[in-house]
């Protein structure tokens, strides 16, 4: 029982501290990017093998250790570098409805 208790001790403070982490790297990006002031991301990512998405335009330049930010009612995805504090790409989306474009 104790280490159970132990594992959710551990798994709590990983996700406490990814959540720090996710709130920094929300902050900087709109210290570089204007944001509404009350969207978060939808999707927070950290690229693991940015070999492997080399093959997608949008990731050409990421690195291992980038973050990838989804922000659903702006529709922007933002690649974000925290070892250098830029933004590498941003890609921004309007989704159309079929009652939008009249069918």
């Amino acid at each position: 029982m104790s280490s159970f208790l132990l594992w959710q001790y551990h798994d709590a403070r990983n996700q406490l501290s990814t959540t720090q982490q996710e709130t920094k790297n929300v902050n900087q990006i709109r210290k570089l990017l204007l944001l509404p002031g009350d969207e978060n991301p939808v999707t927070y990512a950290t690229v693991k093998n940015a070999k492997a998405l080399s093959q997608l335009v949008f990731y050409q330049h990421a690195e291992n250790g980038d973050v990838v930010f989804y922000f659903a009612r702006e529709h922007y995805l933002i690649l974000y570098r925290p070892s250098t504090n830029m933004i590498i790409n941003i890609s921004s989306q309007a989704v159309e409805s079929s009652s939008a474009s009249g069918k």
